[in-house]
């Protein structure tokens, strides 16, 4: 019966030419390539049709929608985008890396602060900051966030609470070091939809000289964050393509500049010095990654490659941290 609706809206799509507008609904997960999300949840012909009046301008989409619509993560809506989903309705081979889902209702992706843990000083502010990570349809806003903060020592009640708002970003001073601290912020949307993400085990320690620069936080546009897992090793999602990595230095004289060193089995990518403090890898300088054999290839089975991160300072001090960074199947499950 279900099939037989689509086909009726299908044949009413292409016929009449009429956009298709949906109401608000509970979903909070949508399959890539399901742009019809509001009323199925399957990914099948019809969602192809939608996804190529939409490359016509024949009709639009909501934020949402355009998420889903790029089934192979590439970043552009195209008609590839439309073959890879016929192939995978006729159960043809399509690459590994196509498909997959994502939570579009307030899901915060992303939480990192300024001085990740292990950094943070006792008696100095830290700024955390809160990423939906994607773009989020303007009929779910405004994106409101809550963050509570809690000691190990006491986790029954929270030391700091900043009640919700649309400010993404809270600042707080920690009294004590040497103790771990959880670091909570949910999101909620205009229909009350809450979501969270969790720095589970944050370090204050004791002050240290900032005469000299220090990397006090590297961050990614990747889902989660590496505090959730050790502050020295970052996850990232095998469903995306690229991984931009962000960094934050204070001390020494100030009017940084970045350089960046990421090396894989096969290579190593660099960027020199610059006023740029991010870096971006695109999956296809991954090991093993070659465009003839996608059908073959999963990134998960990747070892861990290192992103070396350098600072120097307007008087040519510098610094210098290593990180790893891992491909597993669904980061945004995670903590």
């Amino acid at each position: 019966m279900k099939r037989i609706i689509a086909l009726f809206l299908m044949i009413i799509l292409i016929t009449f030419c009429i956009p298709v507008s949906f109401s608000a609904s509970a979903v909070t997960f949508v399959d890539y390539g399901n742009v019809n999300y509001l009323y199925d949840d399957e990914v099948d012909a019809l969602d192809a049709t939608m996804i190529q009046r939409y490359i016509a301008s024949l009709t639009d989409f909501d934020g949402v929608q355009k998420e889903a619509a790029d089934y192979d993560h590439d970043g552009e809506i195209s008609m590839i985008d439309v073959t890879l989903i016929l192939r995978s309705v006729a159960q043809i081979n399509i690459p590994k890396y196509c498909g997959g889902s994502f939570e579009y209702m307030s899901s915060v992706t992303h939480l990192y602060a300024d001085f990740e843990s292990g950094k943070a000083i006792a008696g100095a502010p830290v700024t955390f900051t809160a990423d939906e990570g994607r773009q989020i349809d303007d009929s779910f806003q405004p994106i409101e966030y809550r963050f509570e903060i809690f000691s190990y020592a006491d986790k029954n009640e929270p030391i700091a609470v900043r009640d919700y708002s649309q400010e993404n970003s809270f600042t707080y001073t920690f009294d004590s070091a040497d103790i771990r601290y959880e670091i909570d912020v949910y999101s909620r949307n205009r229909y009350g939809y809450v979501g969270q993400m969790r720095i589970s085990s944050y370090q204050v320690i004791e002050p240290y000289t900032l005469e000299q620069p220090v990397i006090t936080s590297v961050y990614s546009n990747q889902y989660g964050n590496k505090e959730l897992f050790y502050s020295r090793y970052f996850h990232t999602s095998i469903f995306y393509k690229n991984m931009t990595f962000f960094t934050v230095a204070k001390g020494g004289s100030g009017d940084y500049q970045y350089a960046f060193e990421y090396k894989t089995e096969k290579h190593t990518l660099t960027q020199d010095y610059s006023e740029d403090n991010s870096f971006t890898v695109d999956r296809a300088d991954f090991p093993g990654w070659e465009e003839s054999s996608q059908d073959d290839y999963d990134w998960r089975d990747v070892q861990p490659n290192e992103l070396i991160v350098h600072v120097k300072d307007s008087t040519g001090n510098q610094t210098t941290e290593t990180y790893l960074v891992a491909a597993i199947d669904d980061v945004g499950a995670i903590g």
